[in-house]
């Protein structure tokens, strides 16, 4: 009789086991989501405000470039469409930064602070003050909140989602590089000064962005590299082809 209780009971413990240990795989699992879901909006809306700012960055150095004779209409709406992701991102940076610890909240503080001298910047834009430093300005405060972006990948312990984060950040990353080549690019277009180092410090940002892209793309799906063929399959890619 001992014998069959045991023979029963085994089982029974075992399929117990496995059941307590699948809820327990389920629950990290919803919890890890849970943590998770908000990050990646906020990686989204920082990423957003980036892409703004970076348009901005091209158009103050056009702006001061040429004395102010173009972008001085375009440059509002730049502005406006800055200020509008702004806010939002500025949110977001606040709610990571209330549940932070150490360098990830203090890099979060930094780039809160870069963001909130963007006001003071654009009148040093209005009064034509040096493209470098204009540009120095936009670059320093989108390198900032990329790091801010690319420490979220260590906050999930999910490694699918860490590489997932991180091929996004060098994507922004190879972006970034592709806008300061384009602010760059266009100042020496206005000014028409075409000194070696100047030159040379933009085929020095085709190929960080190339590198970059080329480690974004590494873990993508095939959908994922369509997707990113078809935003390059446009006639302002080939122009660009052309003003290099």
């Amino acid at each position: 009789y001992s014998l069959l209780v045991f023979a029963v009971a085994l089982p029974m413990l075992l399929l117990i086991s496995l059941a307590g240990y699948d809820l327990s795989v389920r629950w990290a699992t919803r919890a890890e989501m849970a943590k998770l879901a908000p990050l990646a909006q906020s990686v989204a809306d920082i990423g957003r405000l980036i892409h703004e700012l970076q348009r901005e960055r091209g158009g103050s150095a056009v702006f001061i470039g040429t004395r102010g004779a173009e972008m001085a209409t375009e440059l509002g709406d730049l502005r406006r469409r800055t200020d509008a992701q702004r806010a939002t991102a500025v949110a977001a940076l606040t709610t990571l930064q209330a549940t932070a610890s150490g360098e990830f909240k203090t890099e979060i503080g930094r780039a809160l602070d870069a963001v909130a001298a963007l006001e003071a910047r654009r009148k040093d834009v209005d009064a034509m003050t040096s493209a470098p430093a204009t540009i120095g300005y936009f670059t320093d405060t989108i390198a900032k909140l990329l790091t801010v972006t690319g420490a979220v990948a260590s906050v999930s312990s999910d490694g699918g989602v860490a590489t997932s984060v991180l091929s996004y950040v060098n994507l922004m990353e190879g972006k970034e590089r592709a806008g300061q080549e384009r602010a760059h690019g266009a100042n020496l277009l206005a000014t028409g000064q075409f000194d070696l180092h100047a030159v040379g410090k933009v085929f020095e940002l085709v190929a960080l962005q190339n590198a970059y892209f080329k480690l974004a793309l590494a873990p993508a799906t095939s959908a994922q590299r369509a997707v990113l063929d078809r935003a390059l399959t446009v006639a302002a890619v080939d122009k660009g082809g052309l003003m290099r």
